[in-house]
């Protein structure tokens, strides 16, 4: 089967890494007022692109006493931040001490890995002035808390809830539909035909998207290739195949904007020899299919 080895290979090596835009944007320090359960709560927090980016530690201080908390440990050896739901934090020092930053900075992507419950996620994050911002809502997404903003007052809210409350759900239809949908509309963009959604490729999607909460991979939970899965389902009647994953996104747009900001993964949303799609979503896990 034709090209597997190396779609494999180039989706592999852009997702194993923390999502986040390119380095040297501009950062300016956000004024905008922050209410945590209704509570007025001070952050030093940033604005880049449009969007907040706050500290880890900070958020995870301003949960600590509700069913949002979550730990928050790091290893220097990998460069890695470990979350953990459900569990208590415990303060360090420094957290939640605005006022203390410029106004004006210089925002550099972020080097660090973040998991949750011990499962690597993808956060958008800069690293400004020896910290590192992670982007709000990505934070929420992750750690189940919400994130709105009120037009009256011009403030973020950001209320905490139970883990029960946001309970993992197994991939709806409309889930696989809007994110078909957002590939044929950047396929048409960009000159090519458009892929049929095929039922038996999103079941396979599916068995994958599951297998994403055991181990984060094109290799399955058994050592196989992650393309074993088209003859479980018996799908056949092609030479060619690939395949896309990502964990922690929220919806169809961000997780398609993560894949298109990919270089592999937007090879394969705009490979011409695909016909052919499945798509599905599980927890926190997205999986696409193409074949042709």
């Amino acid at each position: 089967m034709r090209g597997k080895t190396l779609l494999t290979a180039a989706a592999c090596a852009a997702l194993m890494t923390v999502n986040a835009m390119a380095a040297g944007i501009p950062a300016a320090r956000s004024s905008m007022p922050v209410l945590v359960d209704g509570q007025d709560v001070a952050f030093d927090a940033y604005q880049i692109a449009d969007y907040n980016y706050f500290k880890l530690r900070d958020i995870a201080a301003a949960l600590a006493q509700t069913d949002s908390r979550f730990a928050v440990s790091y290893d220097a050896a990998t460069r890695t931040i470990a979350l953990t739901t459900g569990a208590d934090y415990v303060l360090v020092g420094g957290e939640l001490t605005a006022g203390l930053v410029p106004e004006a900075a210089e925002a550099d992507r972020s080097p660090v890995q973040v998991t949750v419950d011990g499962q690597p996620v993808q956060l958008e994050a800069y690293e400004i002035g020896g910290y590192h911002y992670f982007k709000l809502r990505d934070l929420g997404t992750a750690l189940h808390f919400q994130v709105g903003f009120d037009e009256a007052s011009r403030s973020v809210q950001i209320d905490s809830e139970t883990a029960s409350d946001a309970p993992e759900q197994p991939a709806a239809a409309s889930d696989a539909e809007a994110v078909w949908t957002l590939v044929n509309a950047a396929r048409e963009a960009a000159g090519l035909d458009p892929l049929a959604l095929d039922d038996a490729l999103c079941e396979a999607a599916q068995v994958r998207a599951e297998e994403l909460a055991q181990v984060f991979d094109h290799t399955r939970p058994n050592g196989e290739s992650c393309f074993t899965v088209l003859d479980e389902v018996d799908v056949g009647g092609y030479h060619t195949a690939g395949e896309n994953i990502a964990m922690g996104y929220g919806d169809a747009d961000s997780v398609m904007d993560g894949w298109m900001n990919s270089p592999g993964h937007r090879a394969n949303i705009l490979n011409e020899d695909f016909s052919r799609i499945g798509v599905a979503h599980a927890g926190q896990g997205w999986v696409q299919l193409f074949l042709g």
